[in-house]
């Protein structure tokens, strides 16, 4: 599998995804280019650009592999020739210098079978696309490490600070490293070395790709030596250095070890640094830099500067800030306490209740039950339920149209929803007018027309659901240069944010303009807090995966053989999200419900209601106080989660959350969106006491209506979403055996793994 980077790029008045693919593949094939360009298409379509990279590959044969094969076409295929281009990318010799250098190519058939020609116009590839795809791979891989609050860093240099670059979690692939190499031999000198040295021992993987790179182009004849000298630490013990000698810096901030480097004699032209972050706006590196992770006014891409301070005099440790020492490349920082994350009536925002007793009842939730990217919720709103006659938001919804949207109106850019259901809504509350001569388009076809320059416009952007920040910012961006000063509205049903903060940073962004913070207009029908996708498989993921790898086994039992069928035939529900009860029925809100009305209609209350619900509460707790309510400013300190997963301390779930709040599918719920380390209670003895207590009261009633939720239990201990210390595992599986447990779950017990 190639590794994808990616970028932002402008052409002309537009920007667009810019992806590189990286294969470091010795025997690569023109099926598996072809493979992995369908694939990028069919995830990304808003991408302009591909480009392919083989480090290893000298670059006759990859142009031999793209023209004979069909990832041009997989590009071209039911697009204009003008919408998306496939690139070759290479590391090529021009006259005395390395350069990387970038031909496109153009689809064609051979016979029956797809091809491609190879323009044979070479040009330099530009430097801020280099530096965007480096940046993303570094963001990606969250180098940019923050110490937790009340700590900071002491580094090498002497320096104290709050943040440091860990280059390290970069390299954790051929294809980055190749790269990367590929970079640093287009910015060093390119006489073959007679040594490559190094600042820490992760990049030695570097320096051999850049001999592996170099090697399968015939610019280099034999593998370079390498060696390591332990950064600042080491430094005084460098031999004497020649032009022959290369040396590569993994990461700076101040530009201190590569002066230090030239004074001892290393030559300009020979030494560069891979990721340089500025501490103050203007400062750079001596010497060849391959990525600098600096903000800049034309950039997409980049991070402010980070503070430093000398040692003397620091204002962190002035403020009892604990210092985390340095050990090799890491930090080592003290065992982590634990945080216990409790869930109370209170923690529901005002605002968030009203809108669940709103929707609650009118079908409007759904859980898309297998993962989905990160910075999205799995958690989606029907629009056939909420924007139909009679919707929860037609009214609001139509009332912003005709009140917001400007006059003449030119454009209505729609996102995530038809023009029909625009103009349905308008129509049926009498508002058509307020859209009487615009023209209708969605988001693509905003970036890939050919706007006029000059002319003035107005626009109207429509969501359904707000989730994605980045596509609204991507419109946002857009529609500047097409209204050229022109007024634009942005109006959404529902918008979704992970915090308060992160809703108010969507708003000052699309509202900021030439005119100031009322530049623009935004409206929303609904605001909600609701948990973004993280990297891990969603419950239903994993649910599916241990129910198969049960079936396999001959293990399930009648009632678990339909629940797969179930997750295997559904990829959104509404319904049927958790396990049933013991006794066979679907779990359903009781009377006594905490975190809505349940004296309307409780029957008509479905279990996407439930966990939409609960997923909220959650996202409100986790935020903290200061900013999970919508009703009031958030704190500007408060950028991300408050109870999350640090270097310093751990978040659980109370177990007491189980037992303030009985109802069996509300405890569902609650097992289902909470994060595998929020249940992770090997890490804390007291903790997982609690849980098996709990748990074992579970077992001892699960005739009555009080073991309804031990199905959902069990599961969640059997797929390692719920854990318990190895001492408290066997207690638990010891007070099962002695308990007569249905047939229905006994393959959930026998398949809880030991901690």
């Amino acid at each position: 599998m190639a590794l994808s980077l990616n970028t932002r790029h402008r052409e002309r008045q537009f920007e667009a995804d810019a992806r590189l693919l990286v294969f470091d593949s010795y025997s690569l094939t023109s099926a598996d280019i072809s493979d992995e360009v369908r694939n990028l298409i069919s995830r990304r379509p808003l991408t302009r650009n591909i480009f392919i990279a083989t480090p290893f590959i000298k670059g006759a044969e990859l142009e031999k592999l793209l023209t004979e094969g069909g990832a041009a076409a997989r590009a071209a295929a039911g697009l204009r020739e003008d919408d998306l281009r496939l690139w070759m990318l290479d590391l090529r010799q021009v006259g005395q210098e390395l350069k990387l250098q970038v031909q496109d190519f153009a689809a064609g058939q051979a016979g029956s079978a797809p091809s491609a020609t190879a323009s044979g116009n070479w040009k330099d590839l530009d430097r801020e696309l280099v530096e965007g795809w480096l940046f993303d791979l570094f963001d990606s891989a969250g180098a940019l490490v923050h110490a937790p609050a009340g700590v900071h860093f002491t580094k090498s240099s002497g320096k104290h600070s709050t943040a440091f670059l860990r280059t390290s979690s970069t390299l954790l692939s051929g294809a980055a490293c190749g790269i990367l190499a590929m970079v640093a031999l287009a910015r060093l000198h390119h006489m073959p070395p007679r040594r490559i040295f190094v600042d820490t021992a992760p990049l030695l993987s570097v320096a051999y790709a850049m001999s592996a790179v170099a090697k399968a182009r015939d610019y280099w004849s034999a593998m370079a030596p390498v060696q390591s000298f332990s950064s600042y630490g080491g430094k005084d013990s460098l031999p004497r250095l020649t032009l022959g000698d290369i040396v590569v810096v993994s990461a700076s901030t101040s530009g201190g070890l590569a002066k230090e480097l030239l004074d001892k004699g290393v030559r300009k032209e020979s030494l560069l640094t891979l990721y340089f972050l500025a501490s103050e706006p203007g400062h750079s590196s001596m010497g060849a830099i391959a990525c600098d992770l600096t903000i800049k006014a034309e950039r997409t891409f980049g991070y402010q500067p980070i503070k430093s301070y000398k040692s003397q005099g620091c204002p962190l440790c002035e403020l009892g800030f604990v210092k985390a020492e340095l050990e090799g490349d890491q930090f080592l920082l003290d065992r982590r306490s634990v945080k216990r994350l409790r869930l109370l009536l209170s923690t529901q925002d005002g605002e968030s209740r009203k809108l669940f007793d709103k929707t609650a009842r009118a079908f409007a939730w759904e859980v898309a039950l297998y993962s989905k990217p990160p910075g999205r919720t799995s958690i989606e709103l029907r629009q056939d339920s909420v924007l139909c006659a009679g919707g929860v938001f037609e009214d609001e919804f139509a009332r912003l149209l005709e009140r917001y949207a400007p006059t003449p109106l030119n454009l209505v850019v729609c996102c995530g929803m038809s023009p029909d259901v625009v103009q349905a809504v308008a129509a049926r509350r009498g508002v058509s007018k307020v859209l009487d001569g615009a023209e209708f388009l969605d988001q693509r076809e905003l970036e890939s027309r050919n706007w006029e320059a000059g002319a003035r416009r107005n626009a109207l952007v429509v969501f359904a659901v707000l989730q994605d920040h980045s596509l609204a910012r991507t419109v946002n961006a857009v529609l500047r240069g097409v209204c050229n000063g022109g007024n634009v509205a942005y109006v959404a049903a529902l918008t979704v944010a992970e915090t308060s903060r992160g809703a108010k940073d969507l708003e000052v962004f699309l509202t900021f303009g030439s005119r100031g913070p009322d530049t623009f207009t935004y409206k929303a029908a609904g605001r909600l807090l609701l948990p973004y996708n993280t990297e891990e498989a969603s419950p239903w993921d994993k649910e599916r995966a241990l129910l198969q790898r049960l079936q396999t086994g001959s293990k399930l039992s009648p009632q678990l053989q339909t629940r797969l069928k179930l997750l295997q035939q559904a990829g959104v529900a509404h319904e049927q999200l958790f396990l049933p009860a013991l006794a066979g029925h679907e779990l359903r809100v009781s009377p006594d419900f905490v975190f809505l009305d349940t004296n309307v209609r409780p029957e008509q209350v479905t279990q996407g209601d439930i966990y939409a619900i609960v997923s909220n509460v959650l996202a409100c707790a986790r935020a903290g106080a200061d900013n999970a309510s919508l009703d009031r400013p958030p704190v500007r300190s408060a950028l991300t989660p408050a109870w999350r997963q640090t270097s310093l301390f751990q978040t659980l779930l109370c177990p007491s959350n189980f037992k303030d709040f009985n109802d069996a599918v509300l405890r569902a719920a609650l097992l289902r969106a909470s994060t595998e380390q929020e249940m992770n209670y090997v890490l804390d003895d007291l903790l997982s006491a609690e849980m098996l207590d709990l748990l074992v009261g579970q077992v001892q009633a699960f005739t009555g209506r009080a073991g309804d939720s031990l199905p959902e239990f069990l599961l969640a201990l059997a797929t390692g979403r719920l854990r318990l210390t190895r001492s408290h595992t066997v207690q638990l599986r010891q007070a099962m055996t002695t308990s007569a447990l249905p047939d229905y779950v006994k393959p959930l017990v026998s398949a809880i793994p030991e901690t």
